[in-house]
């Protein structure tokens, strides 16, 4: 499972393709998004290789027919938050995040529903989203708390192992960053992990602590 990059398209390819899908959106000319496009238009979004507003777009198109999906409200809450991160005024900024934040919430929620209860490869996805949103976010906003609770709960889930390096690498490293100061050992357990996965990313997501 690759849930935050996409290795096997060229960037060029990736941007048109958001855009021929956001513009097809528009004119109600295409089909409805899949999960491959949410995916798709997060990855470009976080990488600056999409707008925030084709990004948003293309999610609540797909969580239009998927309403009741943790993982679609888990897509939309992050997209709301790098949304607001870009925002050039004030209140949209602020707007945008707390919507953000709402949505993450909301999606981890629901994975402690008894039922029906959400299969673990979806659970793991909504839990790195959320995880890794959260912790991304400056300190100010108070999301590390629900960063790192979301990473530690990702580890327990039978399903963690199936990610990609690249994507544990980046819970192992948010999570060093999140534990060092109070549990210094933990930290420094979960950052050999990340820097044995990917030492170039480990380092990178420390170097944020």
């Amino acid at each position: 499972m690759n849930v935050l990059r996409l290795r096997t398209s060229p960037a060029r390819h990736m941007l048109q393709t958001l855009t021929a899908a956001a513009l097809s959106l528009v004119l109600g000319t295409a089909a409805a998004a899949s999960l491959a496009d949410v995916r798709s238009a997060f990855n470009g979004l976080r990488d600056g290789k999409s707008s925030p507003d084709v990004a948003v777009a293309i999610v609540e198109d797909y969580l239009a027919d998927n309403s009741g999906s943790p993982l679609a409200i888990a897509y939309m809450g992050s997209v709301r938050t790098i949304q607001g991160a870009k925002a050039t005024t004030p209140w949209k900024r602020l707007a945008y995040i707390d919507k953000g934040f709402s949505l993450l919430d909301r999606a981890v929620a629901m994975l402690a529903a008894s039922a029906p209860r959400v299969p673990d490869p979806v659970a793991v996805e909504v839990l790195l989203v959320s995880g890794i949103t959260n912790a991304s976010v400056p300190k100010l906003f108070k999301r590390r708390a629900a960063a790192q609770a979301n990473l530690e709960s990702l580890l327990t889930r039978p399903d963690f192992e199936q990610l990609d390096g690249h994507s544990k690498a980046l819970v192992y490293a948010w999570l060093a960053v999140l534990t060092s100061a109070a549990q210094p050992l933990k930290g420094a357990i979960y950052l050999a992990h990340a820097r044995r996965l990917n030492q170039q990313l480990a380092e990178d997501i420390w170097s944020k602590r």
